[in-house]
């Protein structure tokens, strides 16, 4: 008995932390970028011993682009100053941009019985130019498709989503919605029209 009850605990906590795993929508799309700029910096060839200037970044997932890809560009020993104002011409300047990016949601194993699961897809694709003193470009890195993906309960997926529409992918419609609930709306209708006609 006390066996049991503690099997069941365990069993309990594993499923919990199994939940609490699970990345919110944001969560992921930030993992995503972090993924972006650690390719991106990771091709560039920068002098470590001027540094290199870090243009702002456009864009939705800009800020973060920028901040990542300044912290990776660091942690490979190279000098890094973000642009406030004016560019120092002295130095190298790095420019980056956001090409394209997506968060959808795909059903997948939805059987007649149960409601499947969601297939939670981000893609993000971007470009950095390392521009000399002069303008002229010295190397650049690109990565047209990089993508995160994951399998979700419908739970999962609601819960995962976020503050505004980009974060919250329509759900796709289980077998449920797309073939029993339309079956029901109509034999309920058929039979109003029935009873109608009948009793007439």
């Amino acid at each position: 008995m006390l066996r049991a009850l503690a099997s069941a605990v365990l069993l309990l906590l594993f499923s919990l932390s199994a939940a609490a795993a699970v990345l919110s929508n944001e969560q992921l799309c930030e993992k995503g970028v972090e993924t972006l700029a650690d390719s991106l910096a990771g091709q560039l060839t920068a002098p470590a011993d001027s540094g290199v200037m870090l243009l702002p970044v456009d864009g939705r997932f800009g800020q973060q682009l920028m901040n990542d890809l300044a912290a990776r560009l660091e942690r490979s020993g190279i000098l890094v100053y973000l642009v406030s104002g004016g560019v120092d011409s002295k130095r190298p300047v790095v420019k980056t941009t956001v090409n394209d990016y997506h968060l959808s949601y795909e059903g997948v194993h939805r059987g007649f019985f149960s409601r499947g699961r969601v297939a939670r897809m981000f893609g993000i694709s971007g470009a950095s130019q390392l521009l000399g003193s002069d303008g002229r470009l010295l190397h650049s890195s690109e990565v047209s498709t990089l993508t995160l993906c994951d399998t979700l309960s419908y739970n999962e997926a609601r819960a995962a989503r976020g503050k505004d529409s980009f974060l919250s992918p329509t759900l796709p419609p289980t077998i449920y919605q797309r073939l029993v609930e339309p079956g029901l709306i109509l034999g309920i209708t058929g039979a109003l029209v029935y009873l109608f006609f009948a009793s007439r």
